[in-house]
């Protein structure tokens, strides 16, 4: 036999005895190449081998076959050798022992395939992987060290591993329910006054993904090899951590931080005998929602329902929290009052916050905070937030205390803060330090819950990457879809002889099996409050692409969900162009609290940022960080702020100069106030990895080619699904080979897909890092006065073909022989012909163009200008910016083959009007001044939101 089965075992080959008449097949596959979610690829096959003497000793030594029993769950290496060449490597597992009386047969699987990286990383948690190397202390110089990153191994926090970028958390409240600092630049709490800095503590920090990766990969035994994952592209990309529903770093992510309680009375209560009454406020369980995971908090054993307390009920009321670690403690009670007295007699009385050494707090500590409180004649409800700095063992503790009144018995009545009968007051601690302390990170407690499988797939579905593994030589290479079919060293094979023309053979569609419409989309983010706004008006996810087939037979839709929260960003009030993301919820009283969302971000690590005031970047500003971690007293000014966006820059450049981890183009939030910035990119992740795949997937071109050919095994050895398989006139790939014959030649069944012109591997733009933290801004550079000029160099006109390739409408510009700027809508694969002088540009939005010179043009005579009129005219007064109402509007196309030209008034200056151009599919959010949209052509429609 001229075909060998060899078997490796500790670097020697053993050869295993083949049925002559039973050729071994395998199945190469790139998978079906309708599922836009799995495209793994391998060989494998199951097939029997004779009970030889030679196969008996060789299973009986390496799967412990012993005629009755055998281990299943080993696998060896493997190769098939033709002629002694190498036409397939991979593993063979035993799978069983068929017995006819004593006759044996050994029915084995060969596969090459993802399988055993995959196993060997199945079952892992990000929790499991080692990070101790990453352990630092969020002290202000590492936070501030974390802003010099770039796409490098050296500059930042470990190299840039780890990155404290900004986003709105929501705030800390003191005592008074205030925020200790605001994100604005007036008013008393702003964070540009030097007593109002934000804490070291406050920020959350990022992880770099390819960090993250590397750690995953770190845990097989295989070597990962991927241009893509070292490109500056992805290593600017960072996914969010701390997502533990506190203010910074937090606790273990399996709960919210474990010092937090929520304690209830037990029932409602009067209070008061007498003037100066003191009574301990009585919290005795947890009723249906408390808690107390760490039991800090003693309860008090006394049923207080309908009970008339006094002050010598309090050895029985004793109840009281003990701080388990030193910071900054936030409290909240909530109860609701009326005064027993005749109502002519006014009642006030006190709630007193006491601490002390002991549970008895009014008895071995201070008053700390006191609260006036006017009892009326009906409830009153109230909303109190004390903050306190307290030493690790301290005893908080409530009271209530009766103003000097006139006495009269029981004089004021306590219920919950509905105020219905039978409603309960409540207290809890909503912020505190957590169990590890407060200075320390420690990453593995911070990571999101997520597995590494579940990880490493979200991730190459969403870059749309290619896995070739090699599990003979222990590699694993991940490769954009785009760059793998765009090789230049594809090979082109010549299949024509090989198709045998007296068998059936088919050429048939893709589409049938396909989805009319594809969703690529994140995870809902309703928790945080611009998610929860986009959600709720508009019944989309921030960043979702729709995808939609012109075809009226395909039905059904395919929703393609990331385990991440979409990140939209605002600028901060006061501020045009300081923009970060805003990931905070709003409680019931509208204030501004971390959020429960516990699904990571992706971001970009977009650079720092000079503190600009306005759009135009003319006033800048200073903020203030506090440069301690539990109460340092030193407040540094920042000229910058590190900013995190789902934008790779925030840039007044054309859309092909930054990139968007959005999978749309969509309106955000800043735009109703800055209009400088870019909001529409060429380069969303739809477009930058998964356009060119989808659009040949549902093209009315595409095609797929059944037959069988003529194969031999070395052929198929040699065979890489990236090959350009030609035949006749019409060029080819793989999908797939049916139990390709790996002894002999032989008719294979093989099914290819049509090439449609190849892809393209695309520069994506990435993040600028030239700005380097607390960096003076440059001096804003004044308009200079026009030096009058000589005589204009001669114009040398030229006639130039502009042509559009693409299936949709593009925008061109141009400036003609006469000085006439031109801005042209030309339609899909349409030519223009204009004239233009020598060394002058031809630009486009929206599409690519294809210009060439044709030769000299001689330009059309410009329109004279006309006589002036003496006669003196009263000029028509220049109407001012006008800020009308605003809302935000949903704009969509709906054409599939042209783009959709929209005009509006942008928010803020509704005397003005822009124009945008929606492609094909595509919709975008404006906010705009209200019936300002209106499309100019093509086939859209327009929703009007809420106001913004």
């Amino acid at each position: 036999m001229t075909t060998q089965l060899l078997l490796e075992v500790g670097g020697s080959f053993y050869s295993l005895d083949l049925f002559e008449e039973i050729p071994v097949t395998a199945n190469l596959s790139i998978n079906s190449i309708t599922n836009l979610q799995e495209r793994s690829a391998g060989f494998s096959n199951t097939f029997t081998l004779p009970g030889t003497k030679n196969n008996k000793e060789i299973f009986n030594n390496f799967y412990e076959a012993n005629g009755v029993d055998f281990n299943p769950l080993l696998r060896r290496n493997c190769v098939i050798q033709k002629q002694g060449n190498d036409i397939f490597r991979g593993t063979l597992r035993l799978n069983s022992v068929i017995n006819t009386g004593d006759y044996q047969e050994f029915e084995v699987y060969i596969v090459s395939d993802v399988g055993d990286f995959v196993g060997e990383i199945d079952g892992l948690s990000l929790n499991d992987l080692p990070w101790g190397d990453l352990y630092h202390e969020q002290t202000y110089d590492n936070v501030f060290e974390s802003w010099k990153a770039t796409t490098g191994d050296t500059a930042g926090l470990f190299g840039g591993k780890i990155l404290y970028g900004l986003t709105h958390n929501g705030y800390v409240y003191n005592s008074g329910g205030l925020p200790t600092f605001e994100f604005n630049l007036s008013g008393t709490s702003s964070f540009t006054s030097i007593s109002n800095p934000v804490p070291a503590t406050y920020f959350k920090p990022q992880i770099r993904l390819k960090e993250v990766l590397d750690r995953v990969f770190s845990a097989s035994t295989y070597t990962v090899i991927s241009d893509f994952f070292e490109s500056p592209y992805f290593r600017s990309i960072y996914m969010t951590l701390s997502n533990n529903g506190d203010y910074g770093i937090g606790t273990p992510q399996a709960s919210e931080n474990q010092n937090y309680f929520k304690v209830y009375s037990r029932g409602n209560f009067e209070i008061g005998e007498s003037a100066d009454d003191r009574i301990i406020f009585p919290f005795g369980t947890y009723s249906t929602d408390g808690y107390d995971h760490l039991n800090n908090y003693s309860l008090s054993n006394f049923n207080t329902s309908n009970e008339e307390l006094e002050p010598t009920y309090n050895s029985l009321l004793i109840n009281a929290f003990q701080a388990p670690f030193p910071g900054r403690y936030a409290f909240n009670l909530q109860f609701s009052h009326k005064k027993k007295v005749p109502a002519f007699i006014k009642q006030d009385f006190y709630i007193e916050m006491w601490t002390g050494t002991t549970r008895d707090v009014i008895n071995s500590g201070n008053i700390v905070e006191t609260r006036l409180c006017e009892a009326g004649n009906s409830f009153t409800s109230q909303d109190f937030f004390f903050n306190k700095t307290l030493n690790s063992g301290t005893y908080v503790g409530l009271a209530f205390r009766i103003a000097g009144s006139i006495a009269i018995n029981k004089q004021v009545e306590i219920r919950g803060f509905s105020q219905a009968e039978g409603s309960l007051p409540r207290f809890d601690l909503y912020a505190s330090p957590q169990s590890i302390p407060a200075t320390e990170v420690e990453i593995q407690t911070q990571l999101p819950d997520l597995n590494c499988v579940d990880l490493l797939k979200a991730v190459i579905s969403m870059f749309n990457l290619l896995v070739i593994e090699d599990d003979v030589n222990k590699t694993i290479e991940f490769i954009p879809y785009n760059d793998y079919f765009n090789q230049p060293d594809r090979v082109v094979r010549d299949w024509t002889d090989k198709l045998a023309l007296d068998k059936s053979w088919k050429v048939s569609t893709l589409d049938f099996d396909l989805k009319k419409d594809v969703v690529y989309t994140y995870k809902s983010g309703e928790d945080e409050s611009l998610n929860k706004y986009q959600e709720t008006n508009f019944n989309r996810i921030f960043g979702t692409r729709y995808y939609t087939s012109s075809s009226n037979i395909l039905k059904g839709e395919e929703k393609i969900e990331f385990p991440f929260s979409p990140t939209p960003t605002k600028n901060i009030d006061g501020s045009e162009d300081f923009i970060i993301p805003y990931l905070f919820d709003r409680d019931d009283n509208d204030k501004l609290i971390p959020t429960k969302n516990k699904t990571p971000h992706l971001v970009f690590w977009a650079g720092n940022r000079y503190n600009y005031v306005d759009k135009e970047q003319t006033t800048t500003f200073n903020w203030y960080m506090l440069s301690g971690t539990t109460g340092g007293t030193v407040s540094v000014a920042q000229s910058t702020y590190p900013c995190l966006s789902h934008l790779s820059k925030l840039t007044s450049g054309d859309s092909n100069t930054f990139s968007d981890l959005n999978f749309g183009r969509y309106w955000d939030y800043f735009a109703s106030e800055n209009n400088q910035i870019n909001l529409y990119s060429n380069y969303t992740i739809f477009d930058g990895f998964h356009s060119q795949y989808i659009d040949q997937l549902y093209s009315s071109e595409a095609r797929k080619l059944e037959g069988s050919f003529v194969l031999d095994p070395q052929e198929i050895g040699e065979l890489s699904f990236n090959d350009i398989i030609f035949l006749k006139d019409t060029n080819y790939r793989i999908q797939e080979i049916k139990d390709a014959n790996l002894i002999r030649k032989d008719f294979n069944d093989v099914v290819l897909v049509k090439e449609l012109g190849g892809f393209n591997s695309l520069d994506l733009p990435i993040p600028d890092y030239t700005i380097e933290p607390d960096t003076t801004p440059p001096p804003v550079t004044p308009t200079p006065t026009p030096t009058p000029s000589s005589t204009p160099p001669e114009c040398i006109c030229e006639e130039w073909s502009v042509e559009n390739e693409n299936p949709y409408l593009v925008n061109y510009q141009y400036t003609d022989c006469n000085g006439v700027y031109h801005n042209n809508t030309l339609g899909s694969y349409q030519t223009d012909y204009i004239c233009k002088c020598q060394g002058t540009t031809i630009s486009s939005t929206g599409g690519s163009i294809v210009t060439s010179l044709i030769g000299g043009c001689i330009p059309a005579s410009p329109t004279p200008t006309p006589t002036p009129n003496t006669t003196p005219v009263t000029p028509t007064p220049t109407p001012s910016a006008y800020s009308g109402p605003c809302y935000e509007y949903e704009v969509q196309n709906l054409s599939i083959e042209s783009q959709l030209s929209v005009d509006y008034s942008p928010c803020g200056n509704c005397l003005s009007s822009t124009n945008i151009l929606i492609n094909p599919g595509d919709y975008l959010y404006l906010c705009a001044c209200e019936d300002s949209v209106a499309i100019v052509y093509g086939s859209g429609s327009i929703v009007k939101g809420l106001p913004c």
